[in-house]
């Protein structure tokens, strides 16, 4: 089966907690698929903690870059597009990192792009650690969500061909909504069915409910055309 040609794309705001296990995993993931030409580019969005003296660090790693990005809001679409233009890669995944990427997952995305000529879209997830009100919630994120509607975030590792990435927006909110709407108009749209483990941190370990019927609300109001990303950001951050 043929190597992949892969960009991982990791953007980081003060993440210094868990930066230094999440870039050791993606170290293994290298290790592993060492015939693989997979390169690592570290996209900091001006973080005021570590962040950015651990990302450093890590640039003295075969095939890893670090970018650091100045004067502009932190943004994660921000972070991609300059991401995607440091990438000599045929294919980016964009890898938030409270999001592992297990060897089998990984191995599934060559499948479908050597075998079944997918070219982008994304992971199933699984939440770590689970709660009783996660379990239904990942099942609308992965059956509803992902499979019948085409709809991706950012930590379903969303992927696409560096060469014919689409728009990415830099708004600050929604932006991984809105490049899935692109995406999932291709013919060559696909699911990597073996999951992507995501970190519950957001929901665990008291407000769980809060945060599923929160996102809930956010996708309601902007499908529904009530209100548009600015509006929804605001919204959110004051009910977060």
């Amino acid at each position: 089966m043929k190597p992949l040609s892969l960009a991982i794309l990791v953007p980081i705001f003060n993440e210094s907690k868990i930066l230094d296990q999440s870039l050791k995993q993606i170290q293994s993931l290298q290790r592993h698929f060492s015939e693989w030409a997979i390169e690592v580019i570290l996209i900091d969005s001006g973080s005021s903690d570590d962040s950015q003296v651990i990302a450093s660090r890590w640039t003295k790693t075969d095939g890893w870059k670090w970018v650091h990005i100045e004067d502009r809001p932190p943004s994660t679409g921000t972070a991609v597009k300059i991401g995607l233009a440091h990438s000599r890669s045929e294919i980016c995944l964009v890898l938030p990192v409270d999001t592992e990427l297990p060897p089998a997952s990984l191995s599934q995305l060559q499948t479908l792009i050597t075998d079944k000529n997918v070219r982008c879209g994304g992971f199933t997830k699984q939440y770590s650690p689970q709660t009783l009100l996660l379990i239904p919630y990942q099942w609308i994120q992965n059956v509803i969500r992902l499979r019948i509607l085409r709809h991706t975030v950012w930590t379903n590792g969303i992927f696409f061909p560096t060469n014919e990435a689409p728009t990415i927006s830099d708004q600050g909110f929604l932006e991984d909504v809105l490049l899935s709407d692109e995406l999932r108009k291709r013919a060559d749209w696909g699911v990597v069915n073996a999951p992507l483990i995501v970190s519950a941190r957001r929901y665990y370990p008291n407000r769980t409910l809060r945060r599923m019927l929160l996102n809930l609300f956010v996708m309601f109001c902007f499908r529904s055309r009530i209100a548009g990303p600015a509006k929804l950001k605001r919204l959110y951050l004051s009910l977060k």
